[in-house]
């Protein structure tokens, strides 16, 4: 499967510069210095551009600038990278900083286009012409610094390590396509908007020439050694890269055998025919196929290999992926590694474990490349939980914002928000991200930020948990509404009315909701402002008001997140400290009419804040509100452009149970044409323990599968399945051309021939409701006996324990388990049997 992406190789490039010379930093103190000028300010449109070349990585994304011009308090802007290939464009509001980042996508080693956007409140950046990051920035505050090249303005000792060519700064916003187009190309000096033009083209000297206003604008090298101008940047006519592994996924990869999918991109300046892609497991064999299909320059392609695979002997815990080309200019994108971690939770997926955040060495800002389900249609609802522990030299003292975000298509959703706690290791909060199912399929990109200023910080955890079930709604669509960290409340001289945003209502939806995250942060100030200062706002929908949100939290004393060391029994506004931030939710379906404009907006109480206004470093923070906001569209068909195709391999009906296993087993299996198209050719394959046996391909011609319809299989030839000296583990693999998921392709079937295990009693095992309060009924009818049930927490402690005789088992027994929130394992233990069941307590 094919994707374009808006990449500067898509242009005709002008490389004929007479001269292409870069400015080597050391990472040590070298840095360039322009004179003063108002015109490098912020305002409304500014955009930056550059060629990087990174020797070696800062630690952190902060400390590597590449331009700058910022300085306390919290004035002007600064684009830098670091942290194993993360971009940075920071802009100060003059009472806060305001980041977006990419995640660690840039090697070492490489050219690199980047650019840094401001475009009325918003806050892009682009790395070869693709946006991979954008932010809401309402209130950009100018500074007083010079302008830097190489070093921070305002901090010393942020600096790059490597090659800096071609800068520029602009006063107008340049379009993604502008970008592209001019990359490489040279730019006369009086082009409209260039206030700024270094091309780094010298040979020798300690001026770097502006070519905006030559001899009075130029930077002045400082601390150099000899000779640090090196070769400008160069683009490799021939070059492959590994970029996603796809699949297989960590929670796929628990249950059984999977496909591997992986997402290679040509980028080189020249098509390319022929080439190769492969992946390993643990380090072991590579298992490789040659792709024939023509990549133009930007392209990217999927390839899935028709294997279904998993451990055989061993767990996997990694994962190499290569895309490999002949005559590949740059060697270093070649590979991809994906570790897997798996959560002693069931259906779980860990995203971060035990990961330090500190304003030290390990920073605020960290990511993580996980590959979730494709297809989670087969869950109704998907959980966050996240939790924060001590770091050996003691927990963060202050409560602080937080927030994990998912990256797509260089855009970040804001997907669960906490406060952290007062000094002490607190949760796991559960936050619901079912929302946001569409976007949490395949190769996922998570940001984790908490914004600490102590050296100790936090030890993060999160993962995500499944909830089997059917959902009405599997197909979603997910548009921004704001996106905002630092939304001034109540300053005279900053105008504080969110605009109403129109957005247009898929042909397709059939549910719509408004989600809303809201909190209020800053004190000190009028009616302690906006933390501690209950206020009503209004969500309005096409011009109307369509609800109250008083925005405020009265449950702070009963936080199960208790005795912590500082105010947190004190009520604020929208949150607590030791808790997730609930998201509002409204349902604005009857408002809405497919495929017409929906206007969305969100009124701010009427409040002005008479005391004080900016930062002033300790005894206040100005009011202000962080605010994301989202219009989720749901259907039961897909809302997509294009054909959608998709199979499940549902259910191996033959053989059900050990007695009908033999020397010649027949084999029957059910799988969905979930396309929304016929399908009438189908390539199955039977694997026994993981070892490939046979396959046969079904051609439907007559009688093609409708989207909707499901198809009986029965294999042509029996199996051999009379070995009693071993559990055998059936799998089956159903092939579709162009299936858009690879983690529903495998059905299995256990059969515990050694440990007799008895699967009637465990489906009889039954748990409701479950998510639950803490009530819930037991029910096992063919347990037959006498049974102890225990439940254990997620790190295996033993909270409760009831003896249950066979008659309540066999009638249902309601039990009051008297448990927090979280997720519970429990155990019924009988003499003859173990019988589990996973459990949510909400």
């Amino acid at each position: 499967m094919r994707f374009y992406i808006l990449f500067f190789a898509l242009c005709l490039f002008n490389l004929s510069s007479a001269q292409n010379n870069s400015l080597l930093f050391d990472g040590f103190d070298d840095k360039v210095v322009l004179p003063a000028n108002d015109a490098y300010d912020l305002n409304d449109g500014f955009t930056i551009e550059a060629w990087i070349y990174a020797d070696e990585w800062r630690p952190n994304a902060w400390q590597g600038t590449i331009v700058a011009k910022d300085l306390d308090p919290q004035t002007g802007y600064v684009f830098r990278c670091g942290a194993g290939g993360i971009l940075s464009w920071t802009i100060g509001t003059g009472s806060s900083w305001t980041e977006v980042t990419s995640t660690p996508i840039m090697n070492t080693d490489t050219w690199y286009h980047v650019a840094a956007v401001l475009d009325n409140g918003e806050a892009r950046i682009y790395i070869n012409g693709s946006q991979v990051g954008s932010t809401s920035c309402p209130n950009a505050a100018s500074s007083s610094a010079q302008l830097h090249i190489g070093e921070s303005s305002g901090f010393a000792g942020r600096v790059f390590e490597g090659r800096l060519d071609e800068i520029r700064l602009w006063n107008i916003v340049r379009s993604e396509q502008e970008i592209v187009d001019n990359a490489t190309v040279d730019l006369a000096d009086d082009t409209p908007g260039l206030v700024a033009y270094l091309k780094m083209d010298e040979v020798e000297g300690t001026t770097a020439t502006n070519l905006i206003d030559p001899g009075n604008s130029d930077g002045e090298l400082i601390n150099f050694g000899s000779n640090p101008w090196q070769s400008g940047y160069t683009i490799p006519g021939t070059d492959m890269k590994a970029e996603a592994i796809i699949s297989p996924d960590a929670l796929t990869l628990s249950q059984g055998l999977a496909q591997v999918k992986v997402r290679c991109a040509n980028n080189g300046l020249d098509p390319v025919s022929d080439f190769t892609v492969g992946y390993s497991f643990n380090g072991g064999a590579e298992v490789t196929e040659l792709i024939s299909v023509n990549l133009e320059p930007g392209e990217s392609f999927d390839h899935t290999f028709n294997e279904a695979v998993g451990p055989s002997g061993e767990e996997i815990d990694m994962m190499t992926a290569t895309c490999t080309v002949a005559s590949d200019g740059n060697l270093l994108n070649d590979m991809i590694t994906a570790d897997y971690e798996y959560a002693d939770e069931p259906l779980t997926v860990t995203i971060f474990d035990s990961q330090q955040h500190n304003f030290a060495a390990a920073g605020q800002t960290h990511a993580s490349a996980i590959s979730l389900p494709e297809d989670n249609s087969m869950y109704e609802q998907i959980l966050m939980n996240i939790s924060v522990d001590c770091p050996g030299t003691g927990c963060d003292p202050w409560d602080q914002p937080a927030k994990i975000s998912l990256v797509k298509e260089g855009v970040s959703y804001e997907i669960a928000r906490y406060i952290t706690p007062y000094g002490k290791a607190c949760g796991p909060w559960t936050v619901d991200v079912t929302d946001f199912r569409s976007l949490l399929s395949g190769s996922c990109d998570f940001v984790s930020y908490i914004q600490v200023w102590g050296a100790s910080g936090w030890l993060l955890n999160a993962s995500i948990t499944y909830i089997p079930g059917e959902e009405e709604h599997p197909f979603q669509e997910v548009l921004p509404v704001y996106d905002t960290d630092n939304w001034v409340y109540g300053d005279p001289g900053i105008e504080d009315d969110l605009p109403a945003q129109s957005l247009t209502v898929n042909n397709l939806a059939e549910k719509i909701d408004y989600r809303l995250t809201v909190s209020g942060h800053g004190q000190g100030n009028t009616d302690n402002a906006a933390e501690f200062s209950p206020k009503t706002h209004s969500p309005y929908v096409n011009g109307s008001e369509f609800v109250e949100h008083f925005l405020w939290k009265d449950d702070c004393a009963d936080n199960e997140c208790d005795d912590q060391f500082g105010t947190w029994l004190f009520n604020r506004a929208g949150w607590c400290p030791g808790q997730a931030v609930d998201p509002l939710m409204l349902d604005i379906t009857t408002e809405a009419t497919p495929g017409s404009p929906i206007e969305l907006d969100y009124e701010l109480e009427e409040y002005t804040n008479l005391l004080n206004t900016g930062y002033n470093g300790g005894s206040h923070t100005e009011p202000h509100y962080k605010i994301h906001a989202y219009m989720i569209q749901s259907s039961s068909q897909f809302m997509g452009s294009g054909e959608y195709v998709n199979s499940t391999a549902n259910n191996i009906i033959s053989p059900a149970e050990i007695s009908d296993l033999s020397a010649n087993t027949t084999v029957t299996v059910e799988f969905t044409n979930n396309s929304t198209v016929t399908e009438d050719a189908y390539l199955l394959k039977v694997y026994l323990n993981g070892d490939f046996i046979l396959e046969e391909t079904l051609d439907l011609n007559n009688e093609p599968l409708a989207p909707g319809d499901s198809y009986t299989h029965t294999f042509s030839s029996g199996l051999d399945m009379s070995d009693e000296t071993q559990d055998i583990t059936l799998s089956i693999l159903v092939i579709q051309e162009d299936d858009v998921a690879a983690n529903d392709n495998v059905v299995s079937r256990h059969f515990d021939i050694v440990s007799n295990i008895d699967e009637e009693q465990q489906n009889s095992f039954m748990l409701y409701p479950n998510p639950s309060e803490g009530q819930v009924i037991i029910h096992a009818p063919l347990i037959g006996e006498n049974a102890e049930l225990r439940v254990l927490d997620t790190k295996g402690a033993l909270q409760v324990t009831h003896r249950l005789s066979a008659r309540e088992l066999n009638e249902g027994k309601r039990i009051d388990l008297d448990l927090t929130k979280g997720f519970y394992l429990l155990e019924l233990q009988s003499e003859n049997s173990l019988l589990t069941k996973r459990l949510v307590i909400d």
